[in-house]
């Protein structure tokens, strides 16, 4: 069966600058398996970001393309009092950079090139 048909699979993303992390501090994206036909209609979008009349409205298409795929995440610490940031869709625009925004988008249309190790521990987490 595809991995887009079963129930709650979902794919770990780690952005380049968190690779060198300690895996059990290392924040990371989950995702939802996308099927091919998903990740189409996400690329799409991505070509149309050079359309959006303004930067709020590149953010604002990015953060939704990625909300409607983003799952949760964990080990993001909130820099100034080191608690766990919660995820909800609206905090993707509070704790990534536009350049992470872009990298994370790319990952999630890669199908988060996600190693053995990573498929396993993501298995494990909430």
């Amino acid at each position: 069966m595809g991995r887009a048909l079963e129930p709650g699979e979902r794919f770990p993303i780690v952005l380049d600058w968190d690779m060198d992390k300690p895996e059990d501090q290392r924040p990371t994206i989950y995702t939802k398996a996308l099927s091919s036909r998903r990740q189409m209609q996400l690329g799409d979008r991505m070509d149309n970001f050079r359309d959006c009349s303004s930067t709020k409205e590149l953010f604002q298409q990015m953060s939704e393309g990625l909300a409607e795929v983003i799952t949760g995440w964990r080990n993001f610490r909130n820099p100034e009092t080191g608690e766990e940031i919660p995820y909800s869709p609206d905090a993707i625009l509070d704790w990534f950079t536009a350049a992470e925004l872009r990298e994370l988008y790319v990952k999630v249309l890669a199908g988060g090139n996600v190693t053995k190790a990573d498929e396993k521990n993501s298995a494990s987490q909430p």
